[in-house]
């Protein structure tokens, strides 16, 4: 909406989480939870306190690369998955994940033994390294990734 010239950012607000699907790109403000959601035309997705987030479901298997389903991406551009040598992935999108103010939760989503994930962050990349059961560095890996980038 243009007033005079300025423009206004119109958006919805209710009690409780929507509940009908909001349209790409629009906003609504849960005013009792303090949550805002954002629409793709097909999901509402909470934005988590008006930080920056990416949120995937991750599987990669053999020597290839992982590949991502996204949940939300608000980080303004497209995360890239690598596999740079067995049971370590990169995630690389340039200038995106400030040092110190950048949070990283992974889930394990492997069936077969127990994995042990973690993680290294750099400016631009955030390196997961999945291992087995027994420690060793290993392929054949499922998880769910959520980045927060903070101001």
């Amino acid at each position: 909406m243009v007033v005079g010239n300025k423009y206004r950012l119109k958006i919805r607000r209710g009690a409780g989480a929507p509940s009908f699907t909001l349209d790409a790109g629009q906003q609504y403000f849960d005013t009792t939870n303090k949550v805002l959601y954002v629409g793709d035309g097909t999901t509402n997705h909470a934005v988590a306190d008006g930080r920056k987030v990416y949120r995937a479901v991750i599987a990669q298997t053999g020597a290839g690369a992982p590949t991502a389903t996204i949940v939300l991406n608000t980080l303004g551009g497209t995360v890239v998955w690598a596999r740079t040598s067995q049971g370590i992935y990169t995630a690389t999108l340039a200038a995106a994940f400030t040092a110190n103010k950048t949070t990283v939760l992974i889930s394990s989503k492997t069936q077969t033994g127990g994995r042990i994930i973690d993680y290294t962050e750099a400016t631009g990349i955030i390196t997961v390294t999945c291992r087995d059961n027994a420690g060793a560095v290993a392929d054949e890996n499922a998880f769910t990734i959520e980045i927060q980038v903070g101001y």
